[in-house]
């Protein structure tokens, strides 16, 4: 009774234009009869179950925002059941749908785009993922930012990472890394703060995924993406300085292994040439460089990644101190950084100096007392007189040392 039924839901939804309760209704109703027929990929190429459909589908472009999310729910319904049971005529039905619309935005008529592009962040992995599918999603999204248009460009963004995040994600590892290395490789042209915060986050999402996909392959493009992330870090806009910040958390502590530990702390005791390529050299070198007085205004945010990087290294390398050759130049340009707060060299907020002293504290705990003290001396050059024990410039380590030195275990030698 498929056809008389949803004929007289069209017509239903045809003459309840001025009835918008009676038309959820009815749009959720036709939506159920969708999910209850045949889901095999011939009997979507009927013209009954496509027109019911694409009366849907129409709605997904409408003014009102009841009716869009009436009309959402009901595709990623049907995308969901048809993706379970690998249908895959509806999801590339709908996908064709969306990019048509994608393809038409222009600066001045963006808003059906818009409309698509807030459907996709919920349904871009429900949809078919052919050989060339995701690449395409990347590039239709990613061309918007020509448009213009902040609130456009911000769903764009918003979309990629709520697609590499997607419980539904199933593009292969190649699919992964082309669209990841798009994603990196094209840079934001919008000023826009909601654009770039998500477009950050956004490749700390995508990173971490093709990281679980090829641990190698992803290795390859770590370079990139901790010099991506830092050109975040060059503005003023403090949303986009914490989601840099969560971009190295998640690398840190989703990426770094044991065996990458151990590893680059072998290298660096044969002294071998590539020891500064190492994935956590790599990580490092781009938190100490965000840790220059140019990038001041994201500090705060650097400090929580440094210390996180700090903690992992100090669990994985097992008795913690011999991984201080690792991290030796983020303590000696984090502790160069405190003392010039400490001595008022520097003016930062309060907030940021406690987050100094934290951090140190726990790189202190990493590297090991003795270790500590060859990275950041107490006498701090051969001017200083010998009968000095500790430089005036030095005693901020005093303290660090008090508060920190109960928290770990030391030799009777240190």
């Amino acid at each position: 009774q498929f056809k008389a039924v949803s004929t007289n839901l069209l017509d239903i939804i045809t003459q309840s234009a001025d009835e918008p309760k009676l038309l959820r209704v009815a749009l959720v109703t036709l939506g159920t009869l969708l999910c209850a027929q045949d889901m095999s990929d011939g009997y979507w190429g009927n013209v009954q179950p496509l027109q019911c459909l694409n009366t849907i589908l129409v709605m997904l472009e409408d003014s009102n925002a009841k009716l869009r999310k009436v009309a959402e729910d009901q595709i990623l319904r049907l995308l969901r059941q048809h993706k379970l049971h690998k249908g895959r005529a509806v999801r590339a039905y709908v996908g064709d749908f969306c990019f048509a619309i994608l393809k038409s935005c222009t600066r001045s008529d963006y808003k059906r785009s818009l409309y698509i592009v807030l459907f996709l962040e919920s349904g871009m992995a429900l949809l078919a993922s052919g050989e060339n599918r995701p690449k395409q999603y990347f590039d239709s999204l990613l061309s918007l930012q020509a448009c213009q248009q902040a609130p456009l460009t911000a769903a764009c963004y918003r979309t990629i990472d709520a697609y590499f995040q997607s419980p539904y994600y199933d593009a292969t590892t190649t699919q992964t890394a082309i669209c990841y290395q798009t994603l990196v490789e094209t840079r934001s042209t919008s000023v826009d703060m909601e654009a770039n915060t998500y477009r950050y986050l956004g490749l700390g999402s995508g990173y971490v995924l093709l990281h679980k996909r090829d641990a190698p392959l992803a290795r390859t493009l770590l370079k990139k993406t901790c010099q991506a992330l830092t050109t975040g870090c060059e503005g003023e806009f403090v949303q986009i300085h914490d989601a840099v910040g969560a971009g190295f958390k998640r690398i840190v502590g989703e990426c770094i292994s044991g065996v990458m530990v151990r590893e680059a702390l072998q290298a660096e005791e044969n002294k071998d040439k590539e020891r500064e390529k190492s994935f956590v050299c790599v990580v490092v070198q781009a938190l100490e460089e965000l840790l220059q007085i140019k990038y001041m205004a994201a500090w705060l945010h650097a400090l929580g990644a440094s210390k996180k990087l700090f903690e992992t290294v100090m669990y994985l390398s097992g008795d913690g101190t011999s991984s201080g050759v690792l991290v030796e130049p983020l303590v000696r340009q984090l502790a160069g950084v405190y003392q010039l707060a400490e001595a008022r060299s520097i003016v930062v907020d309060v907030s940021t100096h406690l987050a100094m002293g934290e951090t140190l504290g726990v790189a202190l705990r990493c590297v090991g007392f003795a270790g500590f003290l060859e990275i950041v001396p107490l006498r701090a050059g051969a001017a200083t007189p010998d009968y000095m024990a500790i430089d005036t410039a030095r005693e901020w380590i005093l303290p660090l040392l008090h508060t920190n030195l109960k928290l770990m275990r030391c030799s009777l030698c240190d």
